[in-house]
C-alpha cells in the first residue's frame, strides 16, 4: 500500500468506514467483530459463497458490489493501512496463531502489559492490531507464536531439536481430523 494511504496510529483518527467503488462505507471496528471475522474464515463447515455472505454483515450500510465489498473487508481485516514492520515471515505451513485456542492467553497478556481488560474494553481493531504487534517477546502468546514458528528441520543439534518438537507438541493449535476428500487430495 502506498506511504500516503497509512494511518499514523498516533495522529489520525481510525477508519470507521471501508471504500468500495470510490464511496465510503461505514462498518463495525470493534476488535471483537474482526476477531469473529477471523473465526467465521476458520469454520470449515460454510462454504466461501456463505462466508462471503455473513462477511456483509460487517457493514452498516451494505454496498452494492459484494466481491469489491468483500474485498474492502479483507484489507481491513489485514489492517493493511497501518504501516507493518519489514522482515515479517509469511507463507507458514502450520498456523502460528488462534483466536480461539490462544484466547486466554492473549486476554492474559493485554491484562499484564497493558492493563487491559479484553472483556469489558471498547478498542478499535487497528488499535488491538498495534497493540498486539508491540506486546514484548516474552509475553505468552509472543512465545507460542515463536515456538510454533520453529522449523524443527533447521535445528542441528538432536537435543534441541527434541525438546523444542516437545514444545511444539505442547503449544500445538489443535486440528480436526481430516475428511476422506482431504486425505484424497493429498494423494493426487
Amino acid at each position: 500500500m502506498p506511504q500516503e494511504k497509512w494511518y499514523n496510529i498516533l495522529t489520525d483518527a481510525l477508519p470507521e468506514s471501508v471504500e468500495v467503488d470510490e464511496k465510503r462505507y461505514p462498518i463495525h471496528t470493534n476488535f471483537r467483530d474482526w476477531i469473529s471475522f477471523f473465526l467465521l474464515h476458520e469454520d470449515k463447515k460454510l462454504t466461501d459463497v456463505e462466508k462471503i455472505h455473513i462477511s456483509m454483515n460487517w457493514y452498516i450500510e451494505m454496498p452494492d458490489n459484494r466481491l469489491a465489498a468483500y474485498q474492502a473487508l479483507q484489507e481491513f481485516a489485514a489492517c493493511q493501512s497501518l504501516p507493518k514492520p519489514k522482515g515479517k515471515k509469511a507463507g507458514a505451513t502450520a498456523p502460528v496463531f488462534s483466536y480461539l485456542h490462544d484466547s486466554p492467553y492473549l486476554f492474559a497478556d493485554f491484562l499484564r502489559f497493558y492493563q487491559i481488560n479484553l472483556q469489558t474494553t471498547q478498542l478499535h481493531w487497528f488499535a488491538f492490531n498495534a497493540l498486539f504487534d508491540g506486546m514484548p517477546e516474552d509475553s505468552s502468546t509472543k512465545q507460542r507464536i515463536a515456538y510454533r514458528s520453529v522449523n524443527l528441520g533447521a535445528i542441528k543439534d538432536k537435543k534441541e531439536r527434541a525438546r523444542l518438537a516437545k514444545i511444539q507438541r505442547a503449544v500445538a493449535i489443535p486440528r480436526p481430523p481430516m475428511t476422506a476428500e482431504e486425505v484424497g487430495n493429498l494423494f493426487g
